[in-house]
């Protein structure tokens, strides 16, 4: 049997761990780059890399989806993750949802 490979983006606002690093001792998270986020010299931070990323179908990976860490990056990897009997919940996996407006103290739980 192949491996299953899962094609993702990242969600905007989510650090959704990259497993497969993880294992390797390093700090990784998936469809984001740890880069200098401004002109100041001591501002970092992990950005979306804004492309698709492969990842494995381990069971974590798998609920990275569910959960909404993660989007799939195309048809196949949702059908795929709905195959598996993960997805019941989640109607329309491509599309991201409605971005909250305003500050973060305004927006109502």
């Amino acid at each position: 049997m192949a491996a299953i490979t899962l094609r993702v983006r990242a969600r905007d606002g989510v650090l959704a761990p990259d497993y497969a690093a993880l294992e390797h001792g390093q700090r990784r998270f998936v469809g984001r780059r740890y880069k200098k986020v401004s002109d100041d010299p001591e501002q970092w931070g992990f950005v979306d890399t804004e492309e698709a990323v492969v990842i494995d179908g381990r069971p974590e990976n798998i609920a990275l989806i569910r959960e909404g860490a993660v989007i799939c990056a195309d048809d196949e990897t949702a059908k795929l993750a709905q195959a598996i009997g993960h997805l019941a919940a989640m109607p329309d996996v491509l599309k991201e949802p409605p971005r909250a407006v305003g500050k973060a103290s305004e927006v109502s739980s």
